[in-house]
């Protein structure tokens, strides 16, 4: 998949507000793991780390005085040595990101990090560490990847994983579907019906071809829904609702 240009401060801003659940100590600890190992200078490698270790375990403990005195002095001491050796910015790229982080610019530093980690690995970590609950990580970070919105791959990401229990696919349905932005929620109650519908190797060799939008399977099924009774379900499936699937699915094969 081609990945899109790097994403604005304010694009990050957003996609990290979309939860209230942001687990900051991770994002910090994942963030600076990933890129500490690429600071060449061992003073400024030793400081990151230390800066990092030490605002973590205040943001883990956010009540406690002490803590909070520490990590104000790591972080001074961290910037004190990044503004004493920025001979060249360039080679401080991985520093400077960590330095946003244990400032609580999230934003700011996965805008930093995402030309040196790449978008897929940001988006990753950021993503997971928005901590929600029954949904589709990789399928967000894939969106988001193509270029779609925020809103969007949250939306798409939810309705997805609220599903994870379905059969493969199914699931392998609803992802392209999510990609190529026509996944709303009747298509979710067609595959939700599906899920259930109990339906045979046979059946679900129709279900598939229907739920893909073959334009033949789909006037073939309600033609035969029309010939059996099944009218609203057969003009259901003419007018683009694909809700009747399965038992469409079910009908053709007895």
């Amino acid at each position: 998949m081609e990945e899109v240009a790097a994403h604005s401060v304010a694009w990050w801003a957003e996609l990290l507000a979309t939860s209230e659940h942001f687990d900051a100590p991770y994002f910090l600890e994942e963030l600076t793991s990933a890129l500490s190992p690429r600071i060449a200078n061992p003073l400024v490698r030793r400081e990151v780390e230390l800066a990092a270790a030490t605002v973590n375990r205040h943001l883990l403990r956010p009540l406690d005085e002490s803590l909070a005195d520490d990590a104000a002095a790591a972080r001074q001491r961290l910037r004190s040595t990044l503004d004493r050796v920025d001979a060249d910015s360039t080679r401080l790229a991985e520093a400077q990101v960590v330095d946003a982080a244990v400032a609580g610019d999230y934003p700011g530093a996965a805008a930093a990090a995402e030309p040196l980690l790449g978008a897929h690995p940001t988006l990753l970590l950021a993503m997971t560490a928005l901590r929600l609950e029954r949904f589709d990580t990789e399928l967000a970070v894939n969106l988001l990847a193509a270029g779609r919105s925020p809103e969007e791959a949250i939306r798409y990401g939810s309705l997805v994983g609220r599903y994870a229990w379905w059969p493969k696919w199914l699931l392998e349905i609803g992802t392209r579907r999510a990609m190529e932005g026509t996944l709303d929620e009747r298509m979710i109650t067609a595959l939700d019906t599906c899920a259930f519908a109990k339906l045979t190797a046979a059946q679900t060799h129709i279900a598939r071809k229907l739920l893909s939008g073959d334009d033949r399977a789909l006037r073939t099924a309600a033609e035969h829904l029309d010939t059996i009774g099944e009218a609203a379900a057969a003009d259901e499936l003419r007018n683009g609702d694909l809700t009747p699937v399965a038992l469409a699915a079910k009908m053709m094969t007895l």
